[in-house]
């Protein structure tokens, strides 16, 4: 299934996978600050070695970024365990989840 499949389907869990890259993605709700918004889940990212490093998650992203956007729904990047992503997703405007583990945080962005 790819991304746009998913997002078309009822199905609220799946594995995406694109060329070189495979993802577990989620439609779920999470509470910000008290308040209850729509995201769209990055639980799992897999990255195929010999790509790694040339942009085919940032690509990915942004797609799916730009289908959260239209959706209206958020992005919720669960357990980050890469720092070089963490470090990314604050360069592009992702704030912690409050609560979740230093060393494994949550990021999400809304875009309401």
């Amino acid at each position: 299934m790819n991304l746009n499949q998913f997002l078309s389907s009822d199905e609220d869990r799946a594995w995406i996978k694109e060329p070189h890259i495979n993802v577990y993605v989620r439609k779920t709700f999470h509470y910000i600050s008290k308040n209850k918004y729509p995201f769209l889940d990055l639980a799992n990212v897999g990255v195929k070695e010999k790509f790694r490093g040339k942009g085919i998650f940032k690509a990915f992203l942004k797609q799916f970024e730009n289908e959260a956007k239209k959706s209206n729904r958020g992005v919720y990047v669960e357990s980050i365990q890469e720092i070089r992503l963490e470090e990314f997703l604050k360069k592009n405007g992702y704030k912690y989840v409050l609560g979740t583990p230093e060393a494994f945080p949550s990021m999400y962005k809304l875009f309401t």
